[in-house]
């Protein structure tokens, strides 16, 4: 008797084990993150990537040892430029927490930064670095003196065009 009351026991753990490891079971809420990576070229010709983490939950985050995170930057053909592994401390509901900044020359031509983890997601963001002048930009950057340039022609050439169908000089 006491044998089958052992069993019935042992069964008992068994299946109460079980349920709790089922697909139905409820699982732990995953916060939800947004990951930052802006993206700048300082004067020496440095590429300067700062990696963000924002909490956009309503519940503050204390940290997740199975964050895993990684950023990746690759060039259009896919050749791996950089890579780092980064940990996840504890972020506040509604704070961003800038976890590691990367710098390093990038040669001109396309790239592709990825930034996240297999838990959270991930941020990709396309970015190409052109030369001009012996500096680096990004392509979305127009350098001061060329945006100041370009102003001065479409000035000159308006009021050019002015001169002309009012029949009077430029001056």
């Amino acid at each position: 008797m006491r044998t089958r009351t052992w069993l019935y026991a042992i069964a008992g753990i068994t299946v109460l084990l079980l349920a709790g490891c089922a697909p139905g079971a409820e699982q732990e809420p995953v916060p939800q993150l947004a990951f930052e990576a802006p993206i700048a070229i300082n004067a020496d010709r440095e590429s300067h990537i700062r990696l963000g983490v924002r909490n956009v939950d309503t519940q503050d985050l204390p940290g997740d040892e199975r964050f895993e995170g990684r950023m990746e930057i690759r060039e259009a053909a896919g050749t791996l430029r950089a890579s780092a592994e980064v940990e996840l401390p504890a972020i506040p509901a509604g704070d961003t927490e800038w976890l590691m900044e990367w710098r390093g020359e990038l040669a001109p031509g396309d790239y592709r930064l990825t930034w996240g983890s297999d838990r959270y997601g991930f941020t990709t963001v396309e970015f190409t670095v052109v030369e001009r002048d012996g500096r680096l930009y990004l392509a979305e950057n127009t350098p001061p003196e060329e945006a100041t340039d370009k102003a001065e022609r479409l000035a000159a050439q308006a009021i050019a065009d002015l001169a002309s169908r009012l029949g009077i000089g430029a001056g």
